[in-house]
């Protein structure tokens, strides 16, 4: 079973364009989304893409398979919001076309807990790209989604001490989550404790 990556894909552009994006995903199909937005590269047969698939939609799509659209997709004024969950990794080529395509500009946030990334990649309708990746805990902490990021950090917690039996915050510190700041730290410190305390009842 595939690791999925979370992603919030926020595309922004005139409101006709978004509209139009938001209408295809809307309409009855067996196609994905990829699929349904920028499609297969029309340069490759049916016979190249059938013999070479994985790679293809990796290279054109930046995922090993296309997505069914069964997720939560938003339009508001002047911007549509996509929740997709795609297997292994963010669909950074696609969303590369599509801006490209529409003439609009996307941006990307995405993560993936079990093979530990975390990023934010933003897009132009000129082809322009810049991307910022980190690992899964430091990506939520710099890029201020701060549920996430105690949300895990309590879980973290938890299993640290209850499955691994390790009672040592500052070892947990060390592992998880070296780069955040000293009032960050005094905090896990303090949850840590109230942990602790709980496992010892």
């Amino acid at each position: 079973m595939a690791n999925y990556c979370n992603n919030t894909i926020t595309i922004k552009g005139d409101q006709v364009t978004l509209k139009n994006i938001f209408n295809i995903l809307k309409r009855e199909s067996e196609e994905g989304l990829f699929e349904r937005l920028i499609g297969i590269r029309p340069t490759i047969t049916k016979e190249e893409y059938e013999s070479n698939a994985y790679n293809i939609n990796l290279e054109d799509w930046g995922c090993r398979s296309d997505v069914d659209v069964d997720f939560h997709y938003e339009l508001s004024d002047g911007e549509l919001m996509l929740c997709p969950d795609t297997p292994y990794s963010p669909p950074i080529e696609f969303c590369r076309t599509l801006a490209m395509s529409y003439n609009v500009n996307v941006h990307m946030f995405y993560y993936g807990i079990e093979d530990d990334f975390c990023g934010v990649t933003t897009l132009t309708k000129e082809g322009f790209i810049t991307e910022e990746d980190y690992d899964y805990l430091d990506g939520l902490y710099i890029f201020g989604e701060m549920d996430l990021f105690w949300s895990e950090i309590e879980s973290r917690v938890e299993s640290f001490i209850e499955y691994e039996d390790n009672t040592d915050v500052e070892e947990f510190i060390e592992e998880y989550v070296p780069a955040v700041s000293d009032v960050t730290k005094g905090e896990i410190r303090e949850l840590f404790q109230e942990q602790l305390e709980l496992y010892k009842n």
